[in-house]
């Protein structure tokens, strides 16, 4: 029996491996976790492996992560975690999982995809189970949605709602879903949290006390552009959610409009070759760059030499980069999506929300944005929208609540003392 004393354990069940990440909020939410969580929890992963020669699939791992130890269980390999696999990688997971039958040890069990307690599901009292709802559960069958729950979306909300109504805790990503599951589970007696986005601090933040003159030009440089080109940048899947064919629409436009823009788009997804041709055909090709998922600090370094953001999505929990690139000090022009709006406002100088989504109405907000130059107060001014939103602050509450549901009685007041600073890489 786990005293008060004791360090707080938590397992987490997810397919995914710390020491190759992909892109996407799942990676970056779960690694921020591992870096902040107090130093003296006890945390271990059941997971896949990008390198099975040096984590083996099937055994117990006991491994450095950002300074802290990790008790590391990769269930089976999944060598690019950016493609998606022919086989949805959560039905690899579950059956893997089953077949070498880890045990979780802490008795905060926690899952950011409900397929995953399929994986491994709780068995023994004693246990809490913890559920993550990174996307809006009602977008599941949006026009939009690239998850291949699409086509069963009647069957996903039954099997979602069976495992949420057995969960002591929920935590939401988008505004929204805390209302949609106040109606699907009327009487149900669990907890739910709202998590706001972050931007880590030790990465995303002005640079040089908000001077861009030397990472535009080296930003130009190594993309083969002219110094004089103002640069959009979109970072994170090329996948149907994100609108991107809306957004090469909207640049080639836009193109027509403003002098000297060029388009960045920084990630991989399945619709990575179809997005060329798109370009292709709107006569923009020479104007747009393409370049592979990058490390979070090279992700910053592009931030510091463009001129705005843009964000097309049909729909968002996040996004995460927008707070990224606002850190960073470059201002944003985005749909009205997930949490994006309180953030930008009616600031031209730091960003525009377009009244609907329109091609014309982002456009004049590109506009509006691109009207002002980018100065160190300028940088200043949108980096400073953001700096309440650390990882310190977002994952308080959370760490709260699991040092709760970790303690004999389940309620035990928050143990681990504030989060921890971690480790430079």
């Amino acid at each position: 029996m786990t005293g008060l004393t004791d360090p707080v354990g938590v397992s987490i069940v997810h397919p995914w491996d710390p020491w190759r990440q992909g892109v996407g909020g799942f990676d970056t939410f779960l690694d921020g976790f591992l870096r902040y969580a107090p130093p003296d929890w006890e945390i271990e992963l059941v997971g896949t492996t990008a390198e099975p020669h040096v984590r083996r699939v099937g055994r117990w791992h006991e491994l450095d992560y950002a300074g802290r130890k990790v008790r590391f269980f990769p269930t089976l390999a999944d060598p690019n975690p950016n493609l998606v696999p022919r086989i949805p990688l959560s039905l690899q997971f579950s059956l893997a999982a089953r077949l070498r039958r880890p045990q979780p040890s802490s008795r905060v069990v926690v899952y950011h995809r409900f397929e995953s307690a399929y994986a491994v599901p709780i068995t023994s009292p004693g246990r809490s189970a913890v559920f993550y709802l990174h996307n809006h559960p009602a977008e599941v069958d949006s026009p939009y949605s690239d998850v291949r729950w699409a086509r069963l979306s009647a069957l996903f909300r039954r099997l979602l709602v069976q495992h949420l109504n057995s969960a002591s805790l929920v935590v939401c990503v988008d505004p929204r879903t805390p209302a949609w599951i106040a109606e699907a589970l009327p009487g149900w007696r669990g907890q739910v949290m709202w998590q706001k986005q972050w931007a880590d601090p030790r990465v995303f933040h002005l640079e040089g006390g908000g001077a861009v003159s030397d990472a535009r030009a080296a930003l130009r440089r190594r993309l083969g552009m002219g110094s004089d080109t103002r640069l959009l940048v979109f970072a994170g899947r090329f996948e149907k959610q994100k609108a991107l064919f809306q957004l090469i629409d909207i640049f080639a436009r836009a193109r027509q409009q403003l002098d000297r823009l060029g388009l960045v788009l920084v990630g991989e997804g399945r619709l990575r070759r179809r997005m060329e041709e798109a370009a292709t055909e709107r006569g923009v090709e020479q104007a747009v760059r393409f370049l592979p998922p990058v490390s979070r600090a090279d992700l910053a370094s592009i931030y510091h030499g463009c001129d705005v953001a843009v964000c097309t999505s049909a729909f968002e929990a996040g996004p995460r980069y927008v707070f990224e690139a606002m850190a960073c000090g470059l201002p944003v022009v985005s749909f009205d999506v997930g949490q994006v709006a309180d953030l930008i406002g009616t600031d031209c100088r730091v960003g525009y929300l377009p009244t609907d989504r329109t091609a014309s109405e982002f456009i004049k907000g590109l506009a509006c944005v691109l009207s002002s130059p980018q100065t160190p107060e300028r940088a200043a001014r949108c980096a400073q929208r953001v700096a309440a939103h650390t990882p310190q602050a977002v994952l308080g509450p959370i760490l709260a609540a699991y040092a709760r549901l970790a303690a004999p009685d389940g309620a035990a007041p928050f143990a681990g003392g504030e989060s921890r600073q971690p480790e430079q890489d």
